[in-house]
């Protein structure tokens, strides 16, 4: 199968280009090493990684960062 985009790795940036290219139109195959979202790599403190400010503006911009703030990872 032909997809318009590949994206490799499912962190926070990955996810959210997914959701955004999908929303325009695009077909999108994403990507993921991690055999399990609860890999140690995905789980606090090295899961914040892509957190950082731009990723938390672009949230912000889509009403997505309330939801994010208030989720409790354990």
């Amino acid at each position: 199968m032909l997809y318009d985009v590949v994206i490799a790795g499912a962190g926070p940036v990955g996810l959210f280009l997914s959701c955004e290219l999908a929303q325009a139109g695009c077909s999108v195959l994403l990507l993921e090493q991690a055999e399990s979202p609860d890999a140690t790599l995905k789980r606090l403190p090295f899961g914040l990684r892509g957190l950082n400010a731009p990723t938390l503006e672009a949230l912000d911009r889509r009403g997505l960062l309330d939801a994010v703030a208030a989720r409790q990872v354990l």
